[in-house]
């Protein structure tokens, strides 16, 4: 059993993200969409000090998985990332967010 837990899924059950189509083609809404991210962490249950005991909680575990499937690819990239990582990541994906102009109601 998987000591991960998921937080965000993006695939077939949600919406998939659309499948790259190389760098000189620009993204639009109706491409077509297929595999999968997941972004999953460790619950403070599964920490190493805890685990095989009759504790229900642990410290926190500051690591994730993030793990992209392309279109027909059971596991095409899957990385653990430690807090500093995450940190930065959220970061970098809220610049990005922010630098955006409004979306149009």
């Amino acid at each position: 059993m998987s000591i991960y837990a998921t937080w965000l899924a993006l695939n077939d059950d949600t919406q998939p993200p659309l499948v790259y189509q190389g760098s000189h083609i620009n993204p639009a809404p109706d491409d077509r969409r297929g595999g999968s991210m997941t972004f999953c962490a460790i619950p403070n249950h599964c920490h190493p000090s805890v685990r095989g005991t009759d504790a229900d909680d642990g410290p926190s575990v500051d690591y994730a998985r993030l793990r992209v499937t392309e279109d027909g690819d059971e596991a095409s990239a899957i990385v653990v990332l430690d807090r500093d990582q995450i940190a930065e990541l959220r970061d970098t994906l809220t610049r990005w967010l922010d630098s955006r102009d409004p979306r149009p109601a």
